[in-house]
């Protein structure tokens, strides 16, 4: 089991996406197999505003400290996802690329 449950998810839904991507389904409407169903609430970004939301999750800043944190965090997330054989290393690669890249904590 990963130490990272989040990433876990974040790693499975950019397997499905990437699946859809390499081997589109004919006929199927694209956006219904990329958009998971359910609803979307991000992470705060500190806790002062995740305290002034009142929001029980963990903040970004609180998770990782830093960028670098985070893309530690995919980078391990990845690799064991990796390691069971739910995310080809190419897949894996890409989500550590778009993590370097992102502004999380930038």
């Amino acid at each position: 089991a990963t130490s990272a449950p989040f990433f876990h998810r974040f790693c499975m839904s950019c397997l499905v996406i990437s699946f859809e991507r390499k081997y589109p389904l004919a006929g199927a409407p694209r956006a219904e197999l990329v958009r998971p169903p359910g609803s979307y609430f991000p992470f705060a970004t500190t806790k002062a505003e995740r305290l002034q939301r009142g929001d029980p999750r963990p903040s970004l800043q609180e998770l990782y400290g830093s960028h670098q944190g985070f893309v530690n965090a995919v980078e391990k997330a990845a690799a064991e996802l990796v390691k069971e054989r739910f995310l080809l290393q190419v897949d894996a690669d890409a989500d550590i690329s778009a993590a370097q890249a992102s502004t999380v904590l930038n």
